[in-house]
């Protein structure tokens, strides 16, 4: 079996036994066909402290009648993926269903169908046994509905259906970047919010010199980044060149590379600039999100530290205060260069996560299981926890000034395990009704930093859907060929990491953008890794896509 061989020489190059992982947690009682029990695999998460009694599972037991057994594995992408592919080859019987292994990768899961590990379900569907799911997807925009069922379908044989998808539809999180602004500094110095380049350096300039937090020390960081996700970084150089940090451009059928451009050299010249003269602190290539929340929003009284932070507004400042009161949203900045001035919006997000095994011993309730998910109430339970202890129906609008029916009674059941509310996002069609709550106004709430988030969301999406230039077509979502995928796997991931390292360096001075041969040198590095070859893969499968 080619795909077999080729998943286990991957794996002896990783991981020489199972004993390398805690192993399965698994109760001793097996399901036997039609018994109304069901096993299922789900990735660990020491958060979580009993799996049995969580709220989520208690809910599909009810909805679904069956008795589930949950078997844990290990937690990660790369851990889990392993513990499955050993399992496997090694003919251990697995669980009926697996759910949440969104790490997994669809093509690696084409390989687990091919090789008879997990079944095909596009029989399954075509013969209704997935209403909910049917239905569900169904209800989203045609694109999204061909993308899914292209995608899903194993390019191999045309017609394999191995896994049920997980869908997100459009939200404030897939833009690429965004950025606040300090309000309360751009009162005490006077300026507003920068629309291009030049602006940005007066004010970040300002924020350094005229002590606009007010506590009469020379403690500011005009820009801020968490050293992980660079939001700034990212919206920075889209005021020079298209830039979607995950990809190719592509313009009038034609692919082509940002990285390889001289705006992009020019974007890194300015980063460069702002990070000598300290505008962008230099904090912002190492700082945790940890450190970065505490300069922004001080558990301890004292004022706040930042003018501008990239990310998403809760994750970066702290629960605790009032931070958020300050801030303001930041629009794209403005076109420097005739390539640039770009709002990079992802396309929607599609994985994959619930896959049914050939350990399984009743399929249709098997597929039963999975098809409860696309249930509304599942999916905002997923998200929002128990129903009437941490959210509750309600007539109202949500943050996008849309339908909504959740009411939040409890925001944290989401983002803390131990609560055991939820099993967090694993499986479902997310949309804008089900999956976003009734924003909290100051007319409906008197929870400040709820009615704070609430405000820059909304600025966020107004952002989002009519600020800066928009992307005529991106090269996400497309649909490669075995032969395509395993290529791409093989080098497109030293090929990011060396970009990403070696843009830093010249970002931050320690190698001289200025320099036309350490420009050429860097050029040339990247042509050796082969992006021009992985170039060629996106225009055909591009290609494949507009039907050329």
């Amino acid at each position: 079996m080619k795909n077999a061989k080729r998943i286990v020489s991957l794996l002896l190059v990783l991981v020489m036994a199972l004993g390398l992982f805690t192993g399965c947690k698994k109760k001793d009682t097996a399901s036997v066909a039609g018994d109304g029990k069901i096993t299922v695999g789900i990735p660990g998460n020491a958060t979580i402290p009993d799996l049995d009694t969580n709220g989520l599972s208690e809910y599909l037991e009810e909805a679904t009648g069956l008795d589930i057994e949950w078997v844990e594995f290990a937690s990660g992408a790369s851990n889990y993926t392993q513990q499955i592919t050993l399992m496997f080859t090694g003919g251990e019987e697995l669980p009926d269903v697996l759910v949440g292994f969104d790490g997994l990768g669809h093509y690696t899961v084409n390989q687990y169908g091919e090789d008879g590990y997990i079944i095909d379900l596009s029989q399954l569907i075509e013969d209704g046994k997935a209403p909910n799911y049917s239905k569900a997807l169904a209800s989203l925009p045609e694109k999204t509905q061909k993308y899914v069922n292209e995608k899903g379908t194993n390019t191999v044989d045309g017609k394999s259906f191995f896994a049920m998808p997980t869908v997100t539809c459009p939200i404030i999180d897939d833009q690429q970047s965004m950025v606040y602004i300090n309000q309360k500094w751009l009162d005490a110095v006077g300026m507003k919010a920068p629309t291009n380049v030049k602006e940005l350096e007066a004010v970040c300039q300002a924020f350094l010199t005229q002590d606009p937090n007010g506590n009469g020390e020379a403690d500011e960081y005009a820009m801020l980044d968490v050293s992980t996700n660079a939001e700034i970084r990212d919206w920075l150089i889209n005021a020079f060149v298209e830039y979607n940090s995950a990809n190719f451009n592509v313009k009038d059928g034609k692919v082509w590379d940002p990285i390889m451009s001289d705006e992009y050299r020019q974007a890194l010249q300015f980063v460069n600039k702002m990070t000598k003269a300290g505008y962008y602190n230099e904090l912002s290539y190492t700082l945790s999100n940890t450190e970065v929340k505490n300069l922004i929003s001080p558990t301890d009284g004292t004022e706040c530290k930042v003018g501008i932070f990239g990310g998403h507004m809760e994750s970066c400042t702290n629960a605790s205060t009032d931070a958020l009161d300050e801030f303001v949203c930041l629009k794209p900045l403005a076109d420097e260069t005739g390539k640039g001035g770009y709002n990079i919006i992802n396309d929607v997000l599609v994985s994959w996560d619930g896959f049914i095994t050939s350990s399984c011993k009743d399929v249709d309730e098997a597929m039963m299981f999975l098809d409860a998910f696309y249930v509304d109430e599942c999916v905002t339970r997923q998200r929002w926890g128990v129903k009437g202890q941490d959210w509750t129906e309600a007539e109202g609008e949500n943050w996008f000034g849309e339908k909504g029916y959740i009411k939040v009674l409890n925001a944290n059941a989401f983002f803390d395990g131990s609560l055991n509310a939820t099993l967090g996002n694993i499986l479902g069609i997310m949309t804008h009704e089900n999956y976003l709550a009734i924003a909290e106004t100051a007319e409906n709430s008197t929870n400040n930093r709820q009615i704070q988030v609430t405000r820059l969301i909304a600025e966020q999406w107004d952002i989002m859907n009519n600020e800066g230039k928009k992307q005529e077509d991106t090269l996400e979502n497309l649909v490669y060929t075995q032969d395509e995928y395993d290529y791409r796997e093989s080098k497109s991931g030293t090929c990011e990491s060396f970009i990403k390292e070696q843009s830093i360096l010249l970002m931050q001075g320690e190698k001289d953008i200025n320099d036309d041969g350490v420009w050429n040198e860097f050029k040339s590095q990247v042509e050796k890794l082969e992006r021009s070859k992985m170039m060629k893969i996106a225009q055909d499968a591009y290609n494949r896509k507009i039907g050329k």
